[in-house]
């Protein structure tokens, strides 16, 4: 890790909230059927004596071998090493693979140090989902949401859209700004946030005033037509 990576990583933790498909993965992206996968298997297991990828989701260890895009995963090494920042996965691939299976997918492209965590599972609202992983900590000092999907209005000032396939060397830049930038922004999200009342204008004043008025008047003209009521009995 780069000097600047390690000096931002003493001020409180980064975070990079990763997608997968579309990030790392370009959805065209289908080399994996041109392999040999259960021998890719094995060989992994042998290379890092490890058991636990026999385990694993052929599909899964060939998607990342094959799949993910070089400049991609370039990308997010040289975001991580200029930053220090750490990931924390929000891609669906959680949801069928538990963290440690995550780490050794990404150990594949020495990456598994860096994954610390997946956001909690909140049936496919993936706003939500980061934002009750930032609310259960109090260490995040700054973060960046990588995604696909359009979480622009939920995170306006920590996102970056990834809309070319794959994480590229503009959004890199983008994501760079994000994390070095100091102060960081309050991160909790627009729509999270109390809206405010909107105030109330003269008009609006005169015509409140005027129902208060008619209000009143109209009780008042039941409560002597009561009383008249009364008196004639």
């Amino acid at each position: 890790m780069g000097t600047k990576g390690m000096e931002s990583a003493r001020d409180g933790r980064k975070v990079i909230f990763l997608d997968i498909d579309g990030v790392l993965q370009p959805g065209s992206w289908q080399y994996r059927f041109e392999h040999d996968l259960e021998e890719l298997r094995r060989n992994l297991a042998e290379k890092y004596q490890d058991d636990e990828y026999l385990l694993v989701d052929r599909y899964d260890i060939g998607a990342v071998t094959y799949d993910w895009y070089p400049d991609a995963v370039a990308n997010l090494k040289t975001l991580i090493e200029r930053t220090g920042a750490e990931i924390v996965v929000s891609s669906d691939w959680r949801r069928s693979k538990n963290l440690n299976w995550l780490k050794l997918l990404f150990r594949i492209h020495g990456l598994d140090g860096f994954i610390k965590d997946v956001t909690p599972d909140m049936s496919y609202h993936r706003e939500e989902e980061i934002y009750a992983y930032l609310t259960s900590c109090n260490d995040v000092a700054g973060f960046v949401v990588i995604d696909d999907m359009n979480l622009l209005k939920g995170f306006p000032d920590n996102f970056v859209w990834v809309t070319r396939g794959y994480f590229n060397s503009d959004q890199l830049d983008m994501a760079l700004k994000i994390l070095v930038r100091k102060p960081a922004p309050a991160w909790m999200p627009n729509w999270m946030k109390p809206r405010r009342r909107p105030a109330v204008t003269s008009s609006k004043k005169h015509i409140a005033y005027f129902s208060v008025g008619c209000q009143w008047a109209c009780q008042r003209h039941e409560q002597k037509k009561r009383l008249r009521e009364e008196r004639r009995k």
